[in-house]
């Protein structure tokens, strides 16, 4: 890097000699800087500091100001490389390979929740139906909503239905003890099925049965 001064309107180059410097006019296309800088020049301030005062140039030397010339390549806009572009397309095939297979396990997850939920609202009822006749009902039948629905005697009205699963419509086993079953019907674990268990009437349940595989259970299920 060259040092370069400008007093006034002239732009010189400092040049070392051995233990001499000079100043030389910079030829560069910087106009209003460069002319007359041959009488610095001509007058040898470098090898003489004292006729920088006596020149007068002393009372009109401004702050130091440093170019520094841009290459070529420093110009041009840069891009990406090849290489920096197949790097990338390796983190981001990394990453896909993590993340997609995790975020499906998330998404069965919830499907599989909303099976242990109609089973689970199921308890209540079953147990109440238990208690009040000895047994268990002889049909479970999908509520409708509307106010006023009415089923025999020996059936109990639920929601058996959601968007991912369903659960049966019979219970099996002798009262007090019951199985009820949920399938799901939709999703990575389609087909297969988780159960709720009671040995007392309804009074404790167990969900950890069925075929569902245990990494997307509940805790509570697994």
């Amino acid at each position: 890097m060259m040092e370069n001064w400008c007093w006034g309107d002239k732009l010189c180059q400092q040049v070392t000699l051995g233990a001499s410097w000079y100043w030389v006019p910079l030829r560069v296309g910087f106009r209003n800087c460069r002319k007359n800088c041959q009488i610095l020049s001509s007058l040898e301030i470098g090898t003489n500091p004292a006729l920088l005062e006596t020149s007068g140039w002393a009372d009109r030397r401004p702050q130091k100001q440093v170019f520094r010339r841009r290459s070529m390549k420093q110009q041009m806009q840069k891009g990406f490389t090849l290489i920096e572009l197949m790097i990338v397309v390796a983190i981001i095939g990394i990453l896909a390979a993590v993340a997609i297979p995790a975020y499906q396990d998330y998404i069965t997850r919830a499907q599989v929740a909303e099976a242990v939920s109609l089973t689970s609202g199921l308890k209540a009822p079953l147990a109440e139906f238990g208690a009040d006749n000895a047994a268990w009902p002889t049909a479970l039948v999908q509520s409708t909503g509307a106010p006023g629905q009415t089923s025999a005697p020996t059936e109990l009205i639920a929601n058996l239905t959601g968007q991912y699963a369903t659960v049966t419509t019979t219970l099996t086993g002798a009262y007090p003890a019951g199985t009820v079953t949920a399938t799901m019907t939709t999703g990575r674990a389609i087909g297969t099925t988780l159960t709720m268990v009671t040995t007392d009437g309804g009074a404790n349940w167990d969900c950890t049965g069925g075929t569902i595989v245990a990494k997307y259970r509940p805790s509570a299920c697994r």
